[in-house]
């Protein structure tokens, strides 16, 4: 008899990792096909580009966290030995991702205000003082908030 509990459990096991497996596999997949889509609306707009371009990675990150909690949540027995640190596991990448994804969406933010008022990305010359204070506050300002965001 405790063969058939091991057997079962080894199954249940195999898969609920199968599942985890694909809902990861599928979660990569929107996230590519997401900023493939922004970047194709984006020759138009240089804003929904930079989201495109500065989110993508935590964007895919967050989609595979979810994935595999949504999978662990519907498919693991929560009775499972392994199932608490997991979901304890999951919850702290979860804020991860939510944290690294909004530090993207300021960093983007950053960028506009920079094209706009600090003069864009090209070279600066000794009289350009209201830009050099410009780009310095809005650094600063984007540490400040990533800081406040990350604690």
């Amino acid at each position: 008899m405790p063969e058939d509990i091991e057997l079962e459990s080894a199954t249940s096991l195999a898969v609920t990792l199968a599942w985890v497996a694909g809902a990861i596999a599928i979660a990569y997949v929107v996230g590519l096909l997401v900023p493939w889509v922004l970047r194709r609306l984006g020759r138009r707009s240089a804003s929904v580009l930079d989201v495109a371009l500065l989110t993508r990675t935590p964007f895919r990150f967050l989609l595979m966290v979810m994935a595999a909690n949504i999978a662990i949540r519907r498919f693991a027995d929560p009775g499972a030995s392994w199932r608490s640190w997991v979901d304890h596991t999951l919850v702290i990448l979860l804020i991860g991702a939510v944290t690294w994804l909004i530090a993207s969406f300021v960093k983007v933010v950053e960028r506009r205000v920079i094209v706009k008022f600090g003069g864009g990305d090209e070279e600066m010359t000794d009289g350009d003082r209201q830009r050099r204070r410009v780009r310095t506050q809005v650094t600063t300002v984007r540490r400040l908030v990533i800081a406040v965001v990350v604690t």
